[in-house]
């Protein structure tokens, strides 16, 4: 079920056309410009999603491109930059991208079919609207973990070679049980619907989505694959073995009927961005583009704004020793019951931070065998 206090999640990345189905006119482009400030999918046309894109981006962000709207932690509406309602969810959006810009259904009636009786199913969806968390209450909730990411990349030791693999819509590849279907319906203007397969707003889906990539690839994780829910990371010592890995990736994929999305994939790098990290065989170190979104921020006027900023940089607070103290003045601002008050040291707080990060280190992973010096705080 949805989980209204959370809403709709957002896409991690979004979705994309066959090949076929791109819009090639002017005219269809045109159409697919209707809603460029919320999920836009294409092959040809297609911008970053970066409005909801950030796990830990739990509060209003905005951006160049717009922002989103978040009520109670979660994603429920997408705006443009001029501040009008573009879409109520991310289900929403993605149907709308898709008959748009087509004018044709074929490809997501593969994901969606019409919901043609509703009586069973009103307070359902009625339920997606309310702020108490209703649906929340009623839905069994996996607790499967997601790995934490830290421990992922203490896993790359040793690795000279990598290569990732991006499934292509990884949950739109598992089939919703015919008995759950009507449980994942949802309304647009055109009509109610309801998910043939499993949808990215539902609570559990990460969770279970998690569970069955651990499953599948259980033999191989800790040893030459890591898998963080539909993004894999193939890495190995030399090119032999590299070869040998990969070809065990792909014909598990094969097997399992997982399909991964080609123009995202990249193979044999010595370096390759993983999980907003950039990994080599030095180490680990901040992806570039996402610091520079940091070093761009501009000054917190709310609480709600300092919370975005935290959450962004917090993400790779790894690199910068005594963090938690040089964000003092800022978290400060989060509590409850906090007036805001934007102090000289929440400035020097907010510069030192950027500056960290711009020059944040290199973090090379642990070798067995050898000495190491630990620094106590």
């Amino acid at each position: 079920m949805q989980d209204s206090k959370r809403g709709f999640l957002p896409m991690p990345h979004g979705t994309s056309f066959c090949k076929n189905q791109c819009p090639k006119t002017q005219d269809e482009r045109e159409r697919m410009q209707k809603i460029p400030y919320t999920l836009v999918m294409g092959c040809i046309i297609r911008k970053c999603y970066t409005d909801a894109s950030f796990q830990f981006d739990k509060d209003d962000y905005r951006s160049q491109l717009g922002y989103v709207l978040c009520l109670d932690g979660g994603a429920v509406s997408w705006k443009s930059s001029k501040q009008a309602t573009i879409v109520d969810s991310t289900t929403e959006a993605e149907y709308t991208a898709a008959s748009d810009a087509t004018k044709k259904v074929v490809w997501i009636k593969k994901f969606i079919r019409n919901l043609e009786v509703i009586s069973n199913i009103a307070n359902l969806v009625a339920l997606y609207y309310e702020k108490n968390g209703a649906v929340a209450r009623v839905t069994i909730r996996n607790k499967y973990p997601l790995p934490r990411i830290d421990d992922l990349f203490d896993q790359l030791r040793g690795a000279t070679l990598f290569s990732k693999i991006d499934l292509r819509s990884g949950y739109h590849q598992l089939k919703v049980r015919e008995s759950d279907i009507a449980k994942t319906a949802f309304r647009t203007r055109y009509g109610h619907y309801e998910f043939r397969v499993m949808p990215f707003g539902l609570t559990n889906a990460p969770a279970v989505f998690m569970d069955l990539m651990n499953r599948i690839f259980h033999r191989y994780l800790d040893q030459f694959v890591i898998v963080f829910i539909d993004d894999i990371l193939v890495y190995s010592v030399d090119r032999e073995s590299h070869e040998e890995h990969l070809r065990i990736v792909l014909q598990t994929l094969r097997e399992k009927q997982l399909y991964a999305k080609f123009s995202k994939c990249e193979f044999w790098l010595e370096q390759v961005v993983f999980l907003g990290h950039v990994v080599s065989a030095k180490g680990v170190s901040v992806d570039p583009q996402k610091v520079e979104a940091v070093v761009n921020w501009e000054r917190p006027i709310s609480a709600t704004e300092v919370r975005s900023f935290l959450g962004l940089a917090g993400y790779y607070r790894r690199f910068i020793e005594d963090f938690s103290r040089l964000a003092l003045p800022l978290t400060a601002l989060t509590r409850k019951n906090v007036k805001f008050e934007w102090s000289d040291k929440c400035e020097q707080s907010f510069q030192e931070l950027k500056k960290r990060l711009v020059t944040a280190p290199i973090l090379a992973l642990p070798v067995t065998g050898k000495d190491y010096a630990v620094e106590g705080a």
